[in-house]
């Protein structure tokens, strides 16, 4: 046992090492955490500014393409006029469902006709002006406002925006000479959006208009909030497990040393249980075959020597016997109504020990207990087991040995209840809810070289516990053990059949 005592730590320091890295994770956790918050952050305007450059490449093409649509050509211009052709143009866009300008009109630069003023177009952010190709004049364009509010913008910021940002925003499109000017805006009730944007792009080449984009006060904090405690909860996760993995390893650990102790306690006393009658054994055979006992009288006492001897080695095998098939499931074989009182009776006048030792036992079976459902083999096992540990464990200050038997009334029905019990040194404490556990033996036994395997209690529970019973210990240090088994009361039609036959 030493090596497995030596060992021991190895789980325990691993298990300190994982707190060790846990707390080194849980503060790394923190600044990373921070680190990604502020990536989502970024991310989240990134891929904003991404969006609105797709929306300005889209705006501009349309609005350039209606333009290209309604400049006339040389040609035409040529064969026709400008004004005259700028006016053809216009018609035909929008016979075609192009309602992006509201009007087109030709001026010069000098003659007779409408004069171009250069600062038309500063003071009409809806106007647009460009000069004709192959022509002296100018085109004033104004945009149709109304249709660009009611139908382009809406379309492609939910194209744009409401399919991929998912965070709620409120967009503005402005003029570009005239910040207040409000060319549209998603939510005029809330008016003017102030602060720094979280996105803009210009509009019409030079940015004659600019779109702007705002998050809606802490929505943008909300969900990265969320991805934060998201992150969090994973981080969280992995460390409570890491941390719950490394305690059910030292569980497991300290559960295989126990095991081992017990193992081995288990061994060692099988073996001192084995060594004791094999030695008589051979030394009797060795008296017999040498024919160092010529007397009958001696003859026949290490014949009885060597069958006492056999018959406890016997016990020991049934008992390790019984304690595997206790552990299988196979308990019981057969159950039969059982009076505990013959019970009682059968086991105390088949008991070497008893017999060998001297102990005054005193029996107190009350009459009329009602009968156990049980089987015979199993339960005479049981209590047998019990008195053999009273009398090994007891009998140190005084050779009494009380066995009792009583009915019980329960809630359910009722149950007998047998006690064995000694005046011995009792049981420690911290002792008592073990030594039903196999293999186990107290410290007191080990020490004084008690010979014992740590089977016979826990081969009791299996088969008090097989019949629906239980089984407790009253014990203090000093003032002796009781251990008391409760068995249920067998059915009545059971009670009245024994009756009838015991009649």
């Amino acid at each position: 046992m030493p090596s497995v005592r030596q060992r021991a730590w190895i789980p325990w320091a691993i298990v300190a090492l994982l707190f060790f890295l846990c707390g080194f994770l849980a503060f790394f956790q923190n600044r990373w955490l921070d680190e990604v918050s502020r990536a989502d952050r970024q991310r989240f305007h990134q891929d904003l500014q991404d969006e609105l450059e797709l929306i300005r490449h889209e705006f501009d093409g349309e609005i350039h393409g209606a333009i290209a649509s309604v400049t006339p050509s040389v040609d035409q211009i040529l064969g026709i006029g400008a004004e005259k052709a700028a006016a053809l143009r216009f018609q035909k866009l929008n016979d075609s469902g192009g309602n992006y300008f509201r009007s087109v009109a030709v001026v010069q630069t000098g003659g007779d006709g409408p004069q171009f003023d250069p600062d038309a177009e500063r003071r009409n952010p809806a106007l647009i002006d460009l000069p004709i190709p192959g022509s002296p004049d100018r085109m004033l364009i104004e945009l149709n406002l109304d249709y660009l509010r009611r139908v382009t913008f809406p379309a492609l910021l939910v194209r744009y925006l409401d399919s991929k940002t998912k965070v709620p925003y409120q967009a503005e499109v402005l003029s570009g000479t005239e910040r207040n000017n409000v060319i549209f805006q998603t939510n005029p009730v809330k008016g003017l959006t102030r602060g720094t944007p979280d996105g803009s792009v210009g509009l019409l080449d030079a940015g004659k208009w600019r779109l702007i984009v705002r998050y809606e006060q802490g929505s943008l904090d909300a969900v990265v909030a969320r991805a934060a405690w998201r992150n969090a909860g994973m981080s969280a996760g992995l460390l409570a497990l890491i941390l719950v993995t490394g305690a059910l390893l030292a569980s497991s650990s300290r559960r295989a040393q126990q095991l081992a102790e017990l193992q081995f306690n288990f061994v060692t006393g099988v073996s001192h249980e084995l060594r004791t009658p094999i030695t008589v054994i051979r030394t009797a055979a060795y008296n017999l075959r040498g024919k160092l006992a010529t007397q009958p009288a001696q003859v026949e006492r290490y014949g009885q020597i060597i069958q006492e001897e056999g018959e406890k080695l016997s016990a020991l095998v049934e008992q390790v016997l019984a304690f595997a098939s206790a552990r299988s499931g196979r308990v019981i074989q057969t159950r039969e109504p059982l009076a505990v009182d013959r019970l009682i009776d059968q086991v105390v006048s088949s008991s070497n020990g008893l017999r060998d030792s001297g102990a005054l036992l005193e029996k107190q079976i009350d009459p009329g207990l009602p009968l156990i459902l049980a089987d015979p083999a199993a339960m005479r096992t049981a209590v047998n087991n019990l008195l053999d540990n009273a009398l090994k464990y007891g009998l140190r200050n005084t050779n009494w040995i009380g066995v009792s038997a009583s009915a019980v009334a329960l809630a359910d029905g009722q149950a007998v209840e047998i006690r064995v019990m000694d005046h011995g040194p009792g049981i420690p404490a911290d002792e008592q809810g073990q030594i039903f556990e196999p293999f186990f033996r107290c410290r007191s036994a080990v020490e004084d070289q008690v010979h014992g395997t740590g089977l016979g209690l826990s081969l009791v529970r299996s088969i008090v516990e097989a019949h629906g019973g239980s089984v407790a210990v009253e014990s203090a240090t000093g003032k002796g053990t009781t251990i008391a088994l409760r068995l249920p009361a067998a059915a009545a039609k059971y009670q009245n059949e024994f009756a009838n036959t015991s009649g």
